[in-house]
């Protein structure tokens, strides 16, 4: 199924205008393909958001499990109010205008794709100033990464006094003394600001500069950081409800050969590690034994390196327990080196990087490695959220989030 031909079928589903032979067919795409179930949940969570704006005295609808698509339609039929068969689904308030015959006999449900498809990659946009309203959760509409001398945020008309990095609201002004330059993350892009000036949020999300064409996953990265928190559960979908070890580095793409190999445990036990090359099996794998985490490749195993472009098998467990182990696969990218040594200390702006480039172990030996007063910040949670989601860490996901709600 091509991605055209699976977003028309979702939306006919969302729209309530699917027969009981695509139901069954949406089912069976989202088993066969699990790829196709974090664009669904987009999808879904999109629909959603549309209805809290236009339709707010309408009861939100559960989120969908891929097993239990129909319920979950039956859902969406009982919420809202049923209309007659020869009238459009009332949608908002606008201004008549004429529409051309030859659009008269297309199907209720293009229609409906191609508005879902268009608010699905406007909707935060369009959904910032509901989110901000009074009463609503204050979402970040920007990001600044790094202080600069002569930087000044203006909130209510006062200067704020918020930890690096700066979370900045909608309502918020940017003032740069002269000579002060700084950048700006926002939803829509980067924002390079010099002074000297004041600038307000609105007028930096319209001169941000786009990275290029987002993808999937760049844009789950965009919904983390700027959506409100209380949407994340229903967009990521967290596979693995893991207890007790749980492996965060290296994992998936790395670009390190001495990475820092971290995990979540019990402090103060010890641990045995081995990493084997499935390349070759037969070599003579890294092995340590009765250590405490986390483990510096380096000083582990002092003058060896693992190699570039190759796949390795990682696994962890605690001696004298048969259930407290943990096994992953990840591999080396081909522009990997030594000197991402697992001794030096990134930033938060190189583990956003990092996440834009799917290197989700090398961002998260960061994020959970830093300082108690830049792990707590806004910022650095949302990007937790985001790496935990795509692993599947239902725990450390929630506990994120958690930390997230309560700050706010």
């Amino acid at each position: 199924m091509t991605s055209d031909e699976f977003e028309i079928l979702a939306a006919k589903v969302l729209g309530r205008d699917a027969t009981a032979a695509e139901v069954a067919l949406l089912e069976k795409v989202l088993e066969s393909e699990p790829a196709r179930q974090t664009e669904f949940l987009q999808l879904q969570s999109t629909w959603n958001q549309l209805r809290e704006v236009l339709a707010p005295d309408v009861p939100k609808v559960a989120p969908p499990r891929p097993h239990h698509l129909q319920s979950w339609r039956e859902a969406v039929e009982a919420a809202i109010p049923a209309r007659p068969s020869n009238q459009p689904a009332p949608v908002a308030p606008v201004e008549p205008v004429e529409t051309p015959s030859s659009w008269s006999g297309w199907p209720v449900w293009l229609g409906l794709a191609a508005v879902i498809l268009a608010l699905f990659l406007f909707a935060p946009a369009l959904l910032q100033n509901s989110h901000n309203a009074p009463g609503a959760e204050r979402v970040p509409a920007g990001y600044i990464l790094a202080a600069t001398p002569g930087l000044e945020v203006l909130r209510d008309g006062a200067p704020s006094a918020g930890p690096v990095p700066i979370v900045l609201r909608a309502s918020d002004r940017v003032r740069l003394a002269s000579s002060s330059a700084v950048k700006v993350l926002t939803s829509t892009g980067e924002v390079s600001l010099r002074g000297p000036g004041i600038l307000a949020m609105p007028r930096l999300n319209n001169g941000a500069v786009p990275a290029g064409p987002a993808n999937q996953y760049q844009q789950l990265l965009q919904i983390a950081l700027f959506q409100p928190i209380g949407h994340l559960p229903t967009v990521f979908s967290r596979t693995r409800g893991v207890r007790g070890l749980a492996i965060y580095s290296p994992s998936g793409f790395t670009e390190n050969l001495q990475p820092l190999i971290l995990w979540r445990g019990t402090p103060e036990r010890t641990y045995d590690l081995e990493i084997v090359d499935q390349f070759a099996i037969t070599s003579v794998p890294f092995r340590i034994t009765n250590t405490l985490m986390p483990v510096a490749f380096a000083t582990a195993w002092p003058g060896r390196s693992l190699k570039a472009d190759t796949l390795y098998r990682l696994r962890i467990a605690e001696p004298g327990s048969a259930t407290a182990s943990a096994e992953i696969t990840f591999r080396t990218l081909a522009s990997a080196n030594d000197e991402g040594s697992s001794v030096k200390v990134g930033t938060v702006a190189s583990a956003y990087q990092m996440l834009l480039e799917g290197r989700i172990g090398d961002a998260l030996a960061i994020l959970v490695m830093s300082p108690r007063e830049l792990a707590e910040t806004e910022f650095v949670l949302r990007l937790k959220i985001f790496a935990f989601g795509q692993v599947g860490y239902q725990e450390d996901f929630d506990r994120a989030l958690a930390q997230v709600s309560r700050a706010k």
